[in-house]
């Protein structure tokens, strides 16, 4: 009895399967659209100002920063993260055993304990880094 039943579903699956084959390679025909022309203006970061407004910025602060943009980047060989601040005033960066792991202090302040900085904050544009 069992075997009449495998049988005979088998068989309706085939049948829909061929249904459903046959009504796909009917419907190839390609719809037109019309063209659609998008136009606008950057607006920068959407999570931070420019390196322009930040070195504007730079007059407000009673503190010394150091702004370092994609040019900075370009310029020189900075490969990561390290070679970007290596010659940065006050930033000192220890390479940890030649891996990417890099010890960080700023100006005396984030000394590294393990590889959790403690008191400096990195940003890259206006998100979290470390």
């Amino acid at each position: 009895m069992w075997q009449r039943w495998n049988v005979l579903a088998a068989t309706a699956l085939s049948v829909v399967g061929i249904q459903s084959a046959q009504g796909a390679e009917t419907s190839n025909d390609s719809a037109e659209t019309a063209e659609v022309t998008v136009t606008g203006e950057a607006t920068g970061s959407l999570t931070s100002v420019s390196p322009e407004e930040s070195a504007k910025r730079k007059t407000q602060v009673p503190g010394a920063f150091t702004v370092k943009t994609t040019d900075d980047m370009e310029l020189g060989r900075a490969s990561n993260f390290e070679d970007l601040l290596q010659r940065t005033p006050g930033v000192f960066l220890q390479s940890e055993n030649g891996s990417e792991v890099s010890k960080i202090s700023i100006r005396g302040s984030g000394i590294t304990s393990g590889d959790e900085p403690l008191g400096v904050m990195f940003l890259m544009d206006g998100l979290n880094f470390n």
